[in-house]
C-alpha cells in the first residue's frame, strides 16, 4: 500500500492552547494586565508565559485548565503568547498584541483645601510620567497653563479644581483627586447709613442710632470708633447707639473683619442745625410765679436764626436770642395757675433762615395750683377782716361781710386767681 511505504498512525498529541485574555490589538491605560489562558492535554509539563519573545514565567504544575499570570508592563505597544510543552515536545499558541497608554498620576502641592485670602494662586502639581500640557479647570472652564509652576488670578468663592496632565507619548490626560478650595480676597461690604447727613435737632447726653449693611461670606467681627474709642459691636445686629456727650464729636469710623483676615472700614461725618446744650429752668413751679427759661444752642453755620419762641402749654411767646454759632434763649414768663396741680410741657421752636422749623425735645414743669379761700378750707392766712362798732370799737355781730379779692402778678397785668364770698363770720378771713 502506498507504494509500499504503508500508513503511519499517530495517536500522540501535542497540548491545546487557547488565549482568553487579553484579547488581540488590546488597548488599556492600565499597567497592571492579566494574561488567562486555558491548556489542555495529558502529561502536561510546564505553561510558559512569553511577553515581547522573552519567556518570562513558566507554571510547572502540570494540570489542565485555566492559567493566569499577572503582570505589570511598562508604557508602549506589546506582544505575548503561551507555550505547553509535554513529554512529546512543546506547542506555541498564536501571538497576540497590546498597548499600555498609562494615564499619569498627578500630585497636586498647590492650591490645597484651604481657604486663600489673596486672589492670586499658585498652581503646581507633577506627575509620574512625562506631560506637555497642563489643564486646569476651577470654575467650569479649561485654562492651558503655560508651566504648571505658575499663578492665575481667581475670583472669590468656592471651587472644585480638576488639573488635566496630558501624556506627551500616548496622549492620555490624568486627573487630579479632588480638591475643594476657596478664596475670600475681599474685605467684608460695609456702608454705614446713618448718621450720614445734616440733622435737624440733637441734645447733648442723649444717645444717637447708628446704622449700618455689613455682609461677607466669612464675616468675623465689627467694631465702631467713636470719639477716639474703639468697642466692638454685633456685625449683623446693623444697629448700635452712641452716646454725644459734645457737640464737636460729629464722625466715626465703623470697621469689619473677616476669619480670612480681610478688612474694610466706612467712615461717616455729619451735622446738626441746633445741637442743644443745655437746658436751664425751675422744674417745679406754683401758678403764678415768674419763671426764666434759658436754652444754650450751637448752630450749624451756614444758617441764621430768625424767630425763637416758648411755646409753654400750647402758647407760644417770643424768646430773645444772641447771636452767633453758640446762642444764648431765653424768655421768663408767668406760670398759668391750673386749676388743680399739673405738668405743664414746652418746647423752644426755632425759624431758621432755610426756612426750616426745628423743635427741640418737649420737657415738664411741674406746677402746683395756687388757690384762694376762707380758712376753712386753706390754712395759711393772707388777710383777715374785722368789722367793729366805730364808736367803741367792739365786734359787731348779726353782720354780712361781702369780699371780692383778686390776685395779680408783679407787674399787675396778668390775673393769677380770684376769690370772693359774703360771710356772716366776724371775723373773716382769707388763706
Amino acid at each position: 500500500y502506498n507504494g509500499g511505504a504503508g500508513i503511519t498512525y499517530t495517536n500522540v498529541f501535542g497540548p491545546i492552547i487557547t488565549l482568553n485574555s487579553p484579547v488581540n490589538a488590546f488597548n488599556t491605560t492600565s499597567s497592571t494586565i492579566n494574561f488567562n489562558g486555558t491548556v489542555t492535554g495529558t502529561g502536561l509539563l510546564s505553561v510558559n508565559l512569553s511577553i515581547d519573545g522573552i519567556l518570562n514565567e513558566t507554571n510547572s504544575s502540570g494540570i489542565e485548565g485555566n492559567y493566569l499570570f499577572t503582570k505589570i508592563i511598562a508604557e508602549g505597544d506589546h506582544n505575548w503568547t503561551y507555550e505547553a510543552c509535554d513529554s512529546g515536545g512543546c506547542v506555541t499558541a498564536t501571538t497576540r498584541i497590546f498597548n499600555i497608554d498609562t494615564a499619569p498620576i498627578i500630585n497636586v502641592f498647590s492650591p490645597t483645601n484651604i481657604t486663600f485670602s489673596t486672589s492670586t494662586i499658585f498652581f503646581n502639581a507633577t506627575s509620574n510620567l512625562t506631560v506637555d500640557k497642563w489643564i486646569v479647570n476651577y470654575n467650569g472652564t479649561n485654562v492651558t497653563l503655560s508651566s504648571i509652576n505658575t499663578t492665575l488670578e481667581v475670583e472669590d468663592g468656592s471651587h472644585n479644581l480638576f488639573l488635566y496632565a496630558n501624556h506627551s507619548v500616548s496622549g492620555v490626560f490624568g486627573l487630579n483627586d479632588t480638591i475643594f478650595f476657596s478664596v475670600d480676597a475681599t474685605g467684608p461690604q460695609i456702608t454705614v447709613t446713618f448718621p450720614n447727613e445734616t440733622l435737624d435737632f440733637h441734645e447733648v447726653n442723649i444717645n444717637l442710632s447708628v446704622n449700618w449693611t455689613v455682609s461677607d461670606v466669612n464675616l468675623d467681627t465689627c467694631t465702631l470708633e467713636y470719639g477716639g474709642v474703639n468697642r466692638t459691636v454685633t456685625c449683623l445686629d446693623n444697629n448700635t447707639e452712641i452716646n454725644i456727650t459734645g457737640v464737636l464729636k460729629k464722625s466715626l469710623i465703623l470697621y469689619a473683619n473677616d476669619t480670612i483676615g480681610n478688612s474694610n472700614s466706612s467712615s461717616v461725618s455729619w451735622n446738626y442745625k441746633i445741637f442743644q446744650n443745655s437746658l436751664t429752668y425751675n422744674p417745679n413751679s406754683i401758678g403764678g410765679n415768674t419763671e426764666l427759661f434759658t436754652l444754650n444752642i450751637t448752630k450749624i453755620s451756614s444758617l441764621s436764626i430768625s424767630t425763637v419762641s416758648l411755646v409753654y402749654n400750647g402758647s407760644s411767646s417770643s424768646a430773645s436770642f444772641t447771636s452767633g454759632d453758640t446762642s444764648i434763649i431765653t424768655r421768663t414768663i408767668v406760670v398759668p395757675n391750673p386749676t388743680s396741680d399739673a405738668n405743664f410741657s414746652f418746647i423752644f421752636s426755632f425759624l431758621l433762615s432755610d426756612s426750616s422749623i426745628i423743635n427741640t425735645t418737649s420737657n415738664n414743669q411741674s406746677v402746683t395750683n395756687f388757690a384762694i379761700g376762707n380758712c376753712s378750707t386753706f390754712s395759711t392766712l393772707i388777710y383777715n377782716f374785722t368789722m367793729l362798732d366805730e364808736i367803741n370799737q367792739t365786734v359787731l355781730t348779726n353782720v354780712t361781710i361781702d369780699y371780692a379779692f383778686n390776685l395779680f402778678d408783679d407787674s399787675r397785668t396778668t390775673k393769677i386767681t380770684s376769690f370772693s364770698e359774703s360771710s356772716n363770720v366776724n371775723p373773716t378771713a382769707i388763706c
